[in-house]
């Protein structure tokens, strides 16, 4: 069985161990593929939890479009404004390499424009053939249910969260940027637990009415413990069928922390 990897959070990368391979060509586009340490290994990032903003469907993909508040998210920001400007500056060192004869090169920013000074927004493109999970939370607390959909399906009205593949560096025409690949999206539901009390109120004639049936108990109570036996069975089956549907994330060689 292949050993799941856990997917660094923001804090945890150093921008200074993030390399990118000589230029590729593969149909038509340039690229070149970006991996961390010496090891060459994919860069594999956990998002925090995020508010969708909007969502926009297409033929055969949709853009997510998700805020992120500098209060609550500002390593994953940094982390995005580190990694775009060390490739712009290397753009502008290697330009003889990677665009030649191109005088108007232009960088296509990951972040979209701001919903205003405290809150950016991020893109990311998700194909409608990855999967997608929903977990369920209770007071911070991630139940048992997880529940697999189809990405279709994604709710904008709960939160969500991304394991990110910082694929490479592409070159289209004039255009260069990062492409971003997402592996796995969890949205994620949070659970509210509300209990509430509930008093019977009694007539005299239902009091009556118990009290002959007080007299007669004795003459029911096999036919009683045969029905609660049925319903024990019965229970102890819906059990069975609710373990049954409990699933494990398997997405993927990554996992989140």
């Amino acid at each position: 069985m292949k050993k799941q990897k856990i997917a660094m959070l923001a804090k945890d990368i150093d921008i200074n161990k993030i390399h990118n391979s000589e230029l590729m060509e593969n149909v038509n586009i340039k690229y070149s593929k970006i991996s961390y340490t010496n090891k060459l290994e994919p860069l594999i990032i956990q998002t925090n939890i995020h508010n969708i903003y909007e969502i926009i469907y297409h033929k055969t993909y949709m853009d997510i479009y998700f805020t992120l508040s500098k209060q609550n998210n500002i390593e994953f920001i940094n982390f995005i404004d580190s990694i775009e400007n060390k490739f712009m500056k290397l753009a502008v060192t290697n330009k003889n390499e990677w665009f030649k004869n191109i005088t108007d090169v232009q960088y296509r920013s990951l972040w979209g424009n701001d919903i205003n000074e405290d809150t950016k927004l991020l893109k990311i493109k998700v194909p409608y053939n990855m999967k997608s999970s929903i977990i369920y939370i209770n007071d911070n607390i991630i139940e048992n249910e997880i529940q697999y959909i189809d990405v279709k399906n994604i709710d904008k009205e709960h939160e969500i969260r991304f394991l990110l593949h910082i694929d490479i560096i592409y070159f289209s025409g004039n255009i260069f940027g990062i492409n971003i690949i997402p592996i796995n999206i969890q949205q994620i539901i949070k659970c509210e637990y509300i209990y509430q009390e509930y008093a019977y109120t009694k007539s005299i004639d239902l009091i009556n009415a118990e009290l002959e049936y007080q007299q007669n108990i004795t003459n029911t109570i096999n036919t009683n413990n045969n029905i609660k036996n049925e319903n024990d069975e019965n229970d102890e089956n819906d059990e069975n069928d609710e373990n049954d549907n409990i699933g494990s994330i398997s997405i993927s060689d990554y996992e989140y922390t």
